[in-house]
């Protein structure tokens, strides 16, 4: 009999339908989607079309890469319980 030994990765990678803003887990990318689209909203982008972007999960993603501060300062007031983030404006 021979035994192979398989190791799995110490940190699993990023579920592909959860957001990459708040952390929050959706059963699809579907839901996602829908999801990010708040998000954007939040962020004062209403036409994410309009920017070229494939998928409003592709253009928040974008965002995030392109202004990590804000992203940060967002992220952290989710993490504490402030789930209310009204729109103040665009990016």
């Amino acid at each position: 009999m021979i035994l192979i030994l398989v190791s799995k990765p110490l940190i699993s990678p990023v579920s592909d339908t959860s957001c990459e803003l708040c952390g929050f887990d959706f059963e699809n990318r579907k839901a996602l989607a829908s999801h990010a689209r708040a998000h954007l909203r939040q962020l004062g982008l209403i036409e994410w079309k309009a920017d070229g972007a494939t998928s409003p999960i592709e253009l928040l993603s974008e965002l995030i890469r392109r202004d990590p501060v804000k992203v940060a300062a967002i992220t952290r007031r989710y993490r504490t319980g402030d789930l209310y983030i009204k729109k103040v404006g665009c990016i």
